[in-house]
């Protein structure tokens, strides 16, 4: 995912990823985040600056665009961990990412994807 919430197959991942869209009888889900992306300096803001108030509805239309566009049963957002302020390193984690992840989450309603909170 980059920093205007689009989300980004790895260029060396391609082929997996293109055997991956193309099964047939599993759910296919596809998970964001991870210890790495929540975390290092190039990363671990996106996830914060997409569930504000101000972008949350620009981030799930994204979601929700590339999940329809890649025949997706859901995704997961791995976010390690929301507002946590005790990560050496790692600044930046507003007090309200927990609340506003959930606020995010709640926004879905009915729509027809999966979440896991990791």
């Amino acid at each position: 995912m980059d920093i205007n919430f689009n989300p980004i197959v790895n260029l060396g991942e391609m082929s997996k990823w293109r055997e991956f869209v193309k099964l047939q009888g599993v759910k296919k889900i596809a998970s964001f985040g991870g210890w790495a992306f929540s975390n290092e300096l190039g990363t671990y803001a996106i996830f914060t600056d997409a569930v504000t108030d101000a972008n949350r509805n620009l981030f799930a239309e994204k979601i929700v665009s590339f999940v329809a566009s890649n025949n997706l049963d859901g995704v997961d957002f791995d976010w390690e961990y929301p507002g946590a302020t005790d990560i050496p390193g790692v600044g930046g984690r507003g007090p309200n990412d927990g609340k506003n992840y959930l606020n995010f989450l709640r926004s879905w309603g009915g729509m027809p994807v999966l979440f896991r909170y990791c």
